[in-house]
């Protein structure tokens, strides 16, 4: 993965390529778990758990809403390579949803012609989009490539599903945070610090730590969004 419009990220990070070879890493194997294997989308994927299924289908219905492009599962493109800070060691993190939005700065075309931000270039000129033939516009630029998506057209964001959070998981994803320009998204079936549970409590703690750090924490996915869409998980 090297920042390319090839590659699902558009990383900006020192770190971070793709390796065919380790190709063999995608699927963990948690043997206490009771796989799920389920076609979303024209897409049929296996899932370690009824939460990331839940997740998968509630992801293809913001595809049919048109919330957002596409979604990979587990996608192998995205594999990343860490670089731990105290030893220099390496770890490998593949998110569990890959999300493709449309570019905000570009609105899906790859092109910019002002050289000014989409906000900047409407207050402007009057809350009205300079032309793209440059009419009117001392910002012109023609041609030019959005520096934003690269020219792809689309910004990635990944989303991570949690039914359990220990500390290697947290290192992880902190590390990603600040090696990786993609926003992510942590989420919980349900996760609160009122547990009588020290160990819930502690992941509860351990989320709060890393939540600056991310666009945001769902902290309770099964009643604030698969409850109403429960219809919809017939297996």
């Amino acid at each position: 993965m090297d920042g390319s419009t090839n590659s699902r990220l558009p990383i900006t990070a020192n770190l971070g390529f793709y390796n065919t070879k380790k190709k063999g890493l995608v699927m963990s194997n948690f043997g206490h778990v009771q796989k799920v294997t389920k076609e979303i989308g024209g897409k049929t994927c296996t899932f370690r758990s009824l939460l990331e299924m839940r997740w998968a289908v509630w992801t293809q219905l913001r595809k049919e809403q048109g919330i957002i492009l596409e979604w990979w599962f587990e996608d192998p493109e995205c594999l990343l390579e860490l670089e731990t800070k105290k030893f220099k060691n390496k770890k490998l993190y593949l998110p569990d949803f890959t999300i493709a939005y449309r570019c905000k700065s570009c609105l899906g075309s790859g092109k910019k012609h002002c050289l000014l931000s989409m906000s900047m270039c409407i207050k402007t000129h009057a809350r009205i989009t300079c032309r793209p033939n440059g009419k009117d516009c001392e910002h012109y630029s023609p041609g030019m490539i959005c520096p934003s998506c690269k020219g792809s057209g689309k910004r990635y964001e990944l989303e991570e599903t949690k039914g359990y959070f220990p500390p290697k998981d947290y290192t992880k994803i902190r590390l990603a945070t600040e090696q990786y320009n993609a926003p992510i998204t942590l989420i919980f079936a349900s996760l609160n610090d009122h547990s009588k549970n020290s160990k819930i409590r502690a992941q509860y703690a351990r989320a709060k730590r890393l939540e600056p750090y991310l666009k945001r924490i769902i902290w309770r996915a099964d009643r604030d969004i698969f409850r109403p869409i429960k219809h919809l998980f017939e297996i």
